[in-house]
This record gives C-alpha cells, sequence and structure tokens, in this order.
C-alpha cells in the first residue's frame, strides 16, 4: 500500500508500521527535522520520504504569524500566506510513488490540498484509491471543497464522528460493469449503517450524511 499525507506526525509513525511506502509533506522545519531524527532509528524509516517544504509569506512575517494564531486544522489566513509550493510538492516530491492508495488530507491549505488530490488524475488510484479528511468538522461553513462525489459520482463516502472530531473518507470506484456492481453494494451497506438509530452518532458525519439522504 502506498500512501501520501498532507502534514505529518502520529499518524506517520502509524502507517509506517503498515504501508509499504509513505510520502509526507510538511510545512513546520523543526517538526520535519525532530520527526526525522526519531524515526531514524526505526526499520520502517526506509520507506518513509519527508518532504519539507515551508509556508511562503505574502507579506512580512506572515507566515509566522499563522502558525501562531491559526489551530490546527482551520484555513490559514491566504492574504498572508502561500502554501502552493506545499500544495504541489505532492506531484513535484511525491508524484514518482503515485498513484497512492491512501492520501491523506490534514494541516494547512486543506482546501487547496483536496482539490489537488481530486483534479490531479494520477494521484488516487483509479481502483478502490481512498482519500481521508481528517478533522472534517472544522467546516461549519463548507468553505473546503465540495465533496469528491460531487466532483465525480464514482466515489463512495463513509464519515466517523466522535464527540471530539469527524473523520470523512471517500473510496473512488472504477468504471468497470463488474467493479461498478462491488461499488454499488458498498454504497447500499454502508448506507444501511448510517441509517441504524443505534450507529448515528459513529458513523452519520456530516460530510455523507447528505449523500445518504440522513
Amino acid at each position: 500500500m502506498h500512501v501520501l499525507e498532507w502534514s505529518m506526525g502520529s499518524s506517520s509513525a502509524w502507517l509506517l508500521r503498515r504501508v509499504k511506502s509513505l510520502c509526507s509533506i510538511e510545512h513546520f522545519g523543526p517538526w520535519v527535522s525532530e520527526l526525522r531524527a526519531c524515526f531514524a532509528r526505526d526499520v520502517e524509516s526506509r520507506r518513509w520520504t519527508a518532504v519539507y517544504q515551508p509556508c511562503v509569506d505574502k507579506v512580512a512575517g506572515g507566515c509566522k504569524y499563522s502558525d501562531a494564531h491559526t489551530a490546527p486544522g482551520q484555513n490559514d489566513n491566504s492574504a498572508m500566506t502561500n502554501y502552493a509550493g506545499y500544495v504541489a510538492a505532492a506531484r513535484h516530491e511525491c508524484g514518482g510513488q503515485a498513484p497512492f492508495d491512501l492520501v491523506s488530507v490534514d494541516g494547512r491549505a486543506r482546501n487547496e490540498s483536496l482539490w489537488e488530490a481530486l483534479l490531479e488524475p494520477s494521484l488516487v488510484r483509479p481502483d478502490y484509491g481512498m482519500l481521508l479528511l481528517d478533522n472534517a468538522e472544522l467546516d461549519p461553513k463548507r468553505m473546503y471543497a465540495p465533496v469528491p462525489r460531487a466532483h465525480d459520482p464514482g466515489w463512495i463516502c463513509v464519515s466517523f464522528r466522535s464527540f471530539l472530531s469527524e473523520t470523512a473518507i471517500w473510496m473512488r470506484c472504477p468504471e468497470g460493469r463488474y467493479d461498478r456492481g462491488n461499488c454499488e453494494r458498498a454504497r447500499r451497506e454502508i448506507g444501511r449503517v448510517m441509517a441504524r438509530p443505534g450507529m448515528r452518532s459513529f458513523v452519520d458525519g456530516t460530510r455523507c450524511a447528505e449523500e445518504y439522504g440522513l
């Protein structure tokens, strides 16, 4: 399994023990150095590509201000910061490992990163590749990109919500006749689970509720 993630941390350590390759993109230099030193002692680190792509100031001190005043997962002040290189690093620095079985969006520039995963055809595998949006609840005004299903009806959605956070996951369905049958079956089964009253608090995240009429 080949994985791409925007933002690195505990998820990187977890994934490295389970996947064939992992490419992680991070904007904060000291954090990248700390994780590189930490993972250097692990055999799994040989499967890890750590990409440091810093924020670029649009105005003097913009990135520093953003790091100090923007909570993890929240949108940055785009008038002060430029994360274009951070987003594009998925293609420029990690593209040699594509297509990815899983693409995880977290950290900074979430909206732009989600669009990058959606619109760059080489990033997410066309046959059952998955796209994950962490902390999907941090979108009270739906400021992030439209759900993948609105962009391509071949995506299946499920989201898991607790009292703390929500994680939304989409799976990309291929177009073959056999595959369509599998995907429709998966969609029906997810819909049945999401409709169960006892399960609503766990799987009826706002990201996918509209798709299943909840």
